[in-house]
């Protein structure tokens, strides 16, 4: 949004302010000079890149950069097809960095995003609507072009631009219907066969794409068949095979998730979302011992990711190994200082300790956090209690 709002205001002043004014086009740029100056400035307080890298490259960002982005590329024109012929959907699509520059993906990506900047350069006169739709779907594209994501492909990245396409598609087929019926003979009185045929054929699209959201539905219906379905439209897709294991694992069936998430760490051992929910798994089951070691093998592959510390510090807890709990919550917080759970779980181990004023503001932070938290509410109680008692002693 920081980088498709700008540009799309500025297509929009560009394309559809009268011709007279656009000639000083720099009055266009000049309001929006701040707010590009202001967005880095923002991005660099909140420390985008090293939250980015964490949360949605799993520590990749480095590593592959212009392999993600050439394969986001190529996506490109997948996102066109499938938005023009909606069949083979999936929440996962098997899509890889291309060998090289010449493979067809990447050049019908690029010829695609060339020929909306084209088609807007040459009817903004004429059609400055048709123009400004024709920059809505590049500069819409524009965050896959420029920004590396651990998911090459997906489909919900279409939405955005699908308003221009489907904009600029009915705008298209209404100036087409107008030039060719333009001094026709049959303009005058054939309207009614052309109208029927129109709503003919929007009726049979409506129908084929509502018995495909039929069928999209029953996919999509919980996670264990929607990522069933992903599996087996991309079998080599570890990020699948983990996410069906998550899903196998909230539908507590721990036999299936395991299996699932072996899956995932035979295509890639180095998946840690599968190291991580072998380790709940194990937890769950009561084995500490393997658990905490999948728990350590999901940390070493991305420390900066908070779950398996968190988890750690339960198993530690569990345990009665205070000291390892309290060290691994402390990283937690140190990565995310907004896990209400954390301060719950610090309270209750000060609480044991006897600190109990500690335990107190712990239970207070959690409860800032998630007000809903009872469990913290009802600690907090206690411990409000024990040092009340605590004072009356002589």
């Amino acid at each position: 949004v920081a980088l498709t709002l700008p540009l799309l205001m500025i297509a929009y002043d560009h394309c559809l302010t009268p011709v007279l004014s656009r000639r000083r086009s720099l009055h266009f740029v000049l309001p929006y000079i701040p707010f590009l100056f202001l967005v880095p400035l923002v991005l660099l307080k909140i420390d985008f890149l090293s939250t980015f890298q964490s949360i949605y490259m799993g520590g990749e960002l480095i590593r592959d950069y212009l392999g993600k982005l050439l394969a986001q590329w190529k996506g490109i024109s997948m996102l066109i097809g499938l938005f023009l012929f909606p069949l083979g959907l999936s929440v996962e699509h098997p899509i890889h960095p291309p060998v090289h520059l010449l493979e067809p993906a990447l050049i019908v990506a690029f010829l695609l995003f060339a020929l909306f900047l084209i088609a807007a350069r040459l009817v903004i006169r004429a059609h400055p609507k048709m123009a400004f739709l024709s920059l809505w779907i590049p500069v819409t594209l524009l965050p896959l072009l420029l920004i590396p994501l651990n998911i090459p492909f997906a489909e919900h990245r279409a939405y955005l631009p699908a308003v221009g396409l489907a904009l600029g598609a009915g705008a298209s087929v209404s100036w087409i219907r107008t030039i060719v019926t333009r001094g026709s003979p049959i303009a005058s009185f054939s309207w009614n066969w052309k109208g029927m045929g129109s709503v003919a054929l929007l009726g049979v699209i409506l129908i084929s794409y509502g018995l495909l959201t039929v069928q999209r539905n029953t996919i999509w219906k919980n996670g264990v068949s929607l990522w069933s379905d992903a599996v087996t439209v991309a079998p080599n897709s570890a990020r699948a095979w983990a996410n069906l294991g998550l899903a196998f694992h909230a539908e507590q069936q721990p036999r299936e998730a395991l299996q699932a998430f072996r899956n995932a760490l035979a295509i890639h051992p180095k998946n840690q979302t599968a190291w991580v929910g072998i380790a709940s798994l194990e937890q769950q089951a009561g084995n500490l011992g393997p658990a905490i070691q999948a728990y350590q093998m999901a940390i070493s592959l991305n420390p900066d990711y908070y779950l398996p510390y968190y988890n750690l510090g339960v198993a530690f807890q569990k345990q009665g190994d205070r000291e390892q709990a309290i060290r691994h919550y402390q990283q937690v917080l140190r990565i995310n200082r907004h896990h209400p759970r954390t301060y719950l779980n610090l309270g209750d181990i000060t609480l044991e300790q006897g600190e109990i004023r500690q335990a107190i503001r712990f239970y207070e932070q959690a409860l800032e956090l998630d007000s809903a938290l009872q469990e913290a509410r009802d600690h907090l109680e206690i411990a409000r209690e024990l040092l009340g008692g605590k004072g009356l002693e002589h």
